[in-house]
C-alpha cells in the first residue's frame, strides 16, 4: 500500500447518474476529465456505460486512454487542440474536438467537432456567428459563469446557437453542467455535462463516492511540544499517520509532507479515515470540493467498491 488508500464507491456513482437521468429527457455526458475528478477515469467510465451516452475529457491524451481501456461511445475533448498533432491523434481514436475560433476550425477541417460559444465565461468560444470552412459539426455548447445571471447567458446561448444551427441543423445543443442542471430544467437542452454531481456533490440526494484513509505509524502520550511543526492543544494521545500534503492534503499545523499528527490513540497499522466528505474538507481549507477530490492519487492506492 502506498501512503493513502482511496476508496471509490461505484454503486454511489451509478446511483448519482440514475438520479440525474430521472430528472431530464436530455442525454448524459459524463465528465471524467482530471482522472474523473480523482476517482479513476477508466473505472468511472466503465461503471457509467449503462447511463452515459458520451464522456467529456480535458485533453486528447485522456480520451486516448479511455479508448485504449475499451471505452466506446462519443468522447468530447473540452480543451481546444493546439496543433495538428492533437487533431491527428483525435482522429485516430475517434474523439470529438472543441472548436472555439476560426483558426481552430481550419485546423480541424477533417475532424469531428463541437463548436464552443462564449456567453460570459470568456475562457474560449465564438462571440458571434462566423463563416467557417466545411466542418463536421456535431454539437454546439457553452458554459455558464457565476459572474452573470444564468437566464441572461441562456438567452445569449439560444440566440447564438440558433444562428449557428442554420449551418449545422443536426448539431446537438448543450449548456448545463451540474449547477445549470439543478438550476432550471429549460437549460438541459439535448445533452447535459455532469461532473461534480456524479461524484456526490451539488444536491442532498447525491452520495459522495470517495473516502480517503491512511495507516497509523506511531501513537504516543502527548506531554509537551506541538502537533508536527506547530503548537498543539493538550490531549492524552496523538498518533502519526502515513500521509501528508505530499499526498494531496492541504497543509496545516498538523500536516507535514509525509506525516499527519492526529488526536487520539490508534494501533500501529490501523487504517484511519482522513477524508469522507469533500465539501467538509473544502470548508476547512477555504476551497471547493473539486480541488479536494483532484488532489489525491499522487501516492494513493485505489480500491473500488462495486
Amino acid at each position: 500500500m502506498q501512503n493513502i488508500l482511496i476508496e471509490v464507491n461505484l454503486s454511489h456513482i451509478r446511483q448519482n447518474a440514475a438520479w440525474f437521468l430521472s430528472g431530464t429527457n436530455a442525454k448524459l455526458c459524463a465528465v471524467v476529465k482530471a482522472n474523473a475528478y480523482g476517482h479513476g477515469a477508466l473505472q468511472i467510465a466503465e461503471a457509467l456505460r449503462p447511463y452515459a451516452s458520451s464522456y467529456a475529457v480535458s485533453l486528447v491524451d485522456e480520451g486516448v486512454a479511455l479508448r485504449l481501456g475499451g471505452i466506446e461511445g462519443d468522447i468530447l475533448v473540452l480543451t481546444p487542440p493546439v496543433d495538428r498533432y492533437d487533431v491527428e491523434r483525435a482522429n485516430a481514436y475517434d474523439l470529438i474536438l472543441t472548436v472555439p475560433d476560426a483558426d481552430r476550425a481550419a485546423l480541424c477541417k477533417d475532424a469531428r467537432v463541437h463548436l464552443a460559444l462564449n456567453v460570459g465565461m470568456n475562457r474560449y468560444g465564438f462571440d458571434q456567428r462566423e463563416t467557417l470552412p466545411p466542418l463536421r459539426v456535431e454539437g454546439i455548447y457553452a458554459h455558464f459563469t457565476d459572474a452573470l445571471p444564468h437566464e441572461e447567458q441562456y438567452a445569449d446561448f439560444m440566440r447564438l446557437s440558433e444562428a449557428w444551427k442554420k449551418d449545422y441543423p443536426n448539431a446537438k445543443l448543450h449548456l448545463s453542467a451540474t449547477k445549470g442542471f439543478l438550476h432550471d430544467r429549460r437549460y438541459h437542452l439535448d445533452m447535459v455535462r455532469i461532473g461534480i454531481g456524479l461524484y456526490g456533490y451539488g444536491a442532498p440526494a447525491l452520495k459522495p463516492a470517495m473516502k480517503v484513509y491512511a495507516l497509523s505509524v506511531q501513537s504516543r502520550r502527548y506531554e509537551r511540544g506541538g502537533f508536527g511543526y506547530f503548537a498543539g492543544k493538550k490531549t492524552p494521545y496523538v498518533t502519526t499517520l502515513r500521509a501528508g500534503y505530499g499526498d494531496g492534503f492541504f497543509r496545516n499545523n498538523r500536516y507535514c509532507m509525509d506525516a499527519i499528527v492526529k488526536e487520539g490513540k490508534f494501533p500501529n497499522g490501523m487504517i484511519v479515515p482522513l477524508m469522507e466528505n469533500a465539501e467538509e474538507e473544502a470548508a476547512r481549507n477555504s476551497t471547493i470540493p473539486y480541488e479536494i477530490l483532484t488532489a489525491f492519487g499522487k501516492r494513493g492506492t485505489y480500491v473500488y467498491k462495486i
